[in-house]
This record gives C-alpha cells, structure tokens and sequence, in this order.
C-alpha cells in the first residue's frame, strides 16, 4: 500500500511506542521502565487513597506515612521495635520512621511497651485500635467486596506479589552494585548561563 509522501511507512514489528525512550534501549529496558511506571502510578492511587480513608476513619491530619506506620504496627500484633518496622517495609530512613512514631504517640494511637536507652517499642492505644478497625471496615466494603477478583484470581496475585518481592530484591542488589563498581566519571554539563558568560 503507498503511504504519504513524507512520511516512513513502520516496519512491521518495529517498536514505534518506545524506540525515542532514553530508558528503552532493549526489549529488556522497555518492560523494565513500563513496571517503574506502573509501580509509580500504582504509588501515588495507593498514598491518595490511603489518605482519603484514614480522613473518613477520623483523623484529616495522618500523613500517609504515619497511616502505614499505624497499620504495621497492628499487624505484627506484638510489641514492635522501630527497627522491626523498618525491616517490615524495607525502609532505612529510621530517623523519619522515628519521628513519625513520635508523632503517633503523642496523637495518642500508639504507646510505649518498653521504654529504654537502647531500645523502644510501640503498641496500639484504644485509640489507634479504634480507627484501624474502622479503616479496615471501609477498605472491605468499598475496595475488597467490587474487586470480586482478588479471590477468583489468587494464584496470579500470589505469583505478582512474588514477582515484586524477587524484584525487590534485585533493586537492593543492583543498588548496592551501583554504590561499589566504578563507573567512568561523567563531566558535568556546563549551564546556558555560563556559557553565555
């Protein structure tokens, strides 16, 4: 078929979507950067609706952070140490974890169970029982009860949760990786302004 004069006609098979990504070099970068993309959009419907049910449980003022904080808390159901939690969501920023559990003592949801120099850990109050209850009310009704395949397709959300771990995994490593191979050193880019100078 001829095609417009001026205009290449696609090779069939040629990736056309991604072939200017700087991100997608290979079918490998590709699918790579498509899962970041998704992840990150994934993130930020998760934070708003985070947010959004825990201001319908009875606070407007829990950050998300401090709402998943609560919640890591509750499911270990034992007395948990900042590090326990840290480890629960891989997170190594301790002193924002800290502080957000400082926080959620003093707004009176989770208590001290032991308290030293070396070492502290954290327990609901009736209060942090009340509105983690009441969120897992809302999210069952309102999120789990449409989504009515979370059940009927439990072995492909088992096998993505696994996935996702593996991944993460392979995140830390090649960041560890990137923190000791050496790679050439890159000259800064000059800025327009200097330039001009």
């Amino acid at each position: 078929m001829p095609t417009k004069k001026g205009k290449e006609q696609a090779r069939p098979g040629k990736d056309t979507v991604h072939e200017n990504w700087h991100l997608g070099g290979t079918r490998g970068d590709v699918l790579l950067t498509e899962l970041e993309l998704v992840m990150m959009r994934f993130q930020q419907a998760f934070e708003r609706w985070v947010v959004h049910v825990t201001e319908r449980s009875g606070d407007p003022n829990l950050s998300f952070s401090e709402s998943v904080l609560l919640h890591s808390v509750r499911l270990q159901s034992q007395p948990c140490t900042t590090q326990s939690i840290a480890r629960l969501l891989n997170r190594d920023d301790i002193p924002n974890v800290q502080y957000s559990l400082r926080k959620l003592v003093k707004g009176g949801y989770l208590t001290h169970a032991t308290a030293n120099a070396k070492n502290n850990s954290f327990t609901l109050t009736e209060r942090g029982y009340r509105i983690t209850d009441y969120y897992a009310r809302i999210r069952h009704e309102v999120l789990v009860t449409h989504a009515r395949n979370l059940e009927t397709m439990e072995g492909e959300f088992q096998a993505i949760i696994d996935q996702i771990g593996i991944l993460t995994g392979q995140y830390d490593e090649a960041m560890r990786k990137a923190s000791t191979y050496h790679f050439p050193s890159i000259q800064p880019v000059e800025s327009p302004s200097r330039r001009g100078s």
